[in-house]
C-alpha cells in the first residue's frame, strides 16, 4: 500500500525531510509532517533561555490538550541524559529549569545537548542546548 494514499482505513505514515550532516556523519531529520491529530501550532517547546548556559537553563513548553508527555535531555548520540518530566499534564503553559546534571545527579560536561518533548508517544520536538562550563 502507498503510505501517502491509504486504502481501507490504513494509517498515513509521516513523511520527513532528511539532511546528511558530514560533521556528525549522520542523517538528521529536519522536519516531519504531522498526522497525529496533535495541534502543533499551540503545542511544543518555546525558546530555551539562556542558551548557551552555564549553571541552569529555563525550558518552557505548551500543550493544547491534556496529554501524556515526556521531556528529556539527550546527548549528541541520542542517549538519554535525564528525564525532566514523564507524566500526564493538562493543557497549559509550563516552565522548568535544568541544572546541567544527568539522571544520577552528576554534572555534565560542556557540549551540545538536545531537549526533546514527546507528546502521547506520537509527536516530538527537539531544541538544541549548549552547556558551557
Amino acid at each position: 500500500p502507498d503510505p501517502q494514499n491509504p486504502a481501507d482505513g490504513e494509517p498515513i505514515f509521516p513523511t520527513s525531510v532528511e539532511v546528511y550532516d558530514p560533521v556528525l556523519d549522520t542523517v538528521i531529520i529536519t522536519s516531519v509532517e504531522n498526522n497525529s491529530g496533535i495541534n502543533t501550532a499551540s503545542s511544543g517547546l518555546y525558546q530555551i533561555y539562556p542558551n548557551p548556559f552555564n549553571q541552569e537553563v529555563r525550558i518552557s513548553y505548551e500543550l493544547s490538550n491534556r496529554a501524556r508527555i515526556k521531556l528529556q535531555v539527550m546527548n549528541l548520540l541520542g542517549q538519554e541524559v535525564c528525564t525532566l518530566v514523564d507524566e500526564e499534564k493538562s493543557a497549559g503553559f509550563y516552565e522548568l529549569t535544568w541544572d546541567g546534571t544527568n539522571k544520577y545527579g552528576q554534572q555534565m560536561a560542556s557540549g551540545i545537548y538536545f531537549c526533546k518533548l514527546i507528546i502521547n508517544n506520537e509527536w516530538s520536538e527537539s531544541k538544541k542546548l549548549i552547556l558551557q562550563r
